[in-house]
């Protein structure tokens, strides 16, 4: 397991990013280097991160 500024994400973790011009995959550790980079906003129980790194775009 991972932990991503204090979330539990397991080793092998993919997302799978799909649009019309194709589609990519990010695992833990790319996600977790995009991740440090951006603030987190928690609203409740609910957390958001606004990545604006174009290479994450298929």
């Amino acid at each position: 397991m991972m932990w991503l500024s204090m979330i539990r994400m397991p080793g092998n973790y993919q997302l799978n990013i799909h649009d019309a011009a194709g589609s990519k995959t990010l695992d833990a550790v790319q996600l977790q280097q995009l991740l440090a980079a951006v603030k987190k906003v928690t609203e409740g129980t609910q957390r958001e991160w606004t990545i604006r790194e174009a290479s994450i775009c298929p």
